[in-house]
């Protein structure tokens, strides 16, 4: 059985030309759903509409979101290309846990850098019960501590900003 992908678009130029290139590399390992929107809500209406359908077919759901369509600048690409990485060749690790959420890096106030991440039922429940709309982007991010999801799993913990690059290296040597 293929996991289940919620690709949330941007639906503007920008963000439907990024849902092709992600739908490209996405496919060969998920079930994709698309889900547009208008960005105005940032990412409320696609982690809302993941753990709505994690709860509907009980079982996890993959978030990830067309990064660059709203904001553009020279990180997203890599970011892009990061999710490719961990996400699509190399995702065996996001089966190891039935529970909560697993992301690629969590950062200290557990924020799930770059914001792609596999909810498990349970954590639908209460990303759906307790999440807020708000207009501080950075509160999605941070979703796992706002809203107190406790198991909340990764490749690596406690990461700082500044030692993403770093991190992102040694996990790719682990991995390969």
């Amino acid at each position: 059985m293929q996991n289940k992908c919620l690709l949330s678009i941007m639906d503007n130029e920008r963000g439907n030309q990024i849902a092709k290139e992600m739908v490209s590399f996405l496919a060969t390992k998920y079930e994709i759903i698309e889900f547009r929107h208008d960005g105005t809500k940032y990412e409320y209406p696609g982690i809302l509409m993941a753990a709505k359908l994690s709860k509907e077919y009980n079982e996890k759901i993959l978030y990830i979101h067309t990064k660059g369509a709203g904001n553009p600048n020279s990180a997203q690409p890599w970011v892009r290309k990061f999710w490719y990485y961990f996400l699509a060749q190399h995702n065996e690790w996001l089966n190891e846990h039935n529970d909560g959420i697993q992301c690629i890096l969590l950062g200290e106030e557990k924020q799930t850098w770059f914001n792609a991440f596999m909810i498990n039922p349970d954590a639908a429940e209460i990303i759906i019960n307790n999440m807020e709309e708000t207009n501080d982007r950075y509160y999605y991010e941070q979703l796992p501590e706002k809203i107190k999801i406790n198991n909340v799993y990764a490749l690596a913990y406690d990461v700082k900003p500044e030692e993403i690059g770093k991190v992102v290296k040694e996990l790719e040597k682990k991995i390969k």
